[in-house]
């Protein structure tokens, strides 16, 4: 049950979040600036009062930040 568990928060986390990696892809841009943009949105939230975690960035904020469709 244990495993089942992790495996089930792992893929919500990848859906909920988005990573460092798939900024770069998606915005053609070096880790750099994706890790410089990231800290900039978790800037945004913490200003808005929500909690951050940094090296991720809720995905429908980043899409909505970046206008990003999928």
């Amino acid at each position: 049950m244990h495993e089942e568990f992790k495996e089930g928060y792992q893929e919500i986390k990848d859906q909920y979040f988005i990573f460092v990696d798939e900024v770069m892809s998606m915005l053609k841009v070096s880790k750099g600036k994706a890790y410089e943009l990231m800290r900039s949105m978790n800037g945004e939230l913490k200003k808005k009062g929500y909690y951050t975690v940094a090296g991720r960035v809720p995905r429908k904020y980043f899409m909505e930040r970046c206008g990003v469709m999928r």
